[in-house]
């Protein structure tokens, strides 16, 4: 996504059908997240290599 670079702090908002319930989650799928009490996903810098090409 652009503009949002490493260390950014982000959460999902779900919005119900339901009378306008709205909660916030963390990313289920993410790859760091920040120290509890706190609740954000954390985007990452993956530096991993791909060797699918050999």
């Amino acid at each position: 996504m652009p503009g949002v670079g490493t260390e950014t702090r982000y959460k999902y908002r779900i919005i119900s059908r339901y009378r306008g319930y709205q909660v916030d989650k963390a990313d289920p799928f993410g790859f760091e997240h920040e120290i509890p009490a706190r609740t954000a996903s954390v985007v990452s810098a993956l530096t991993y290599q791909w060797d699918d090409a050999t």
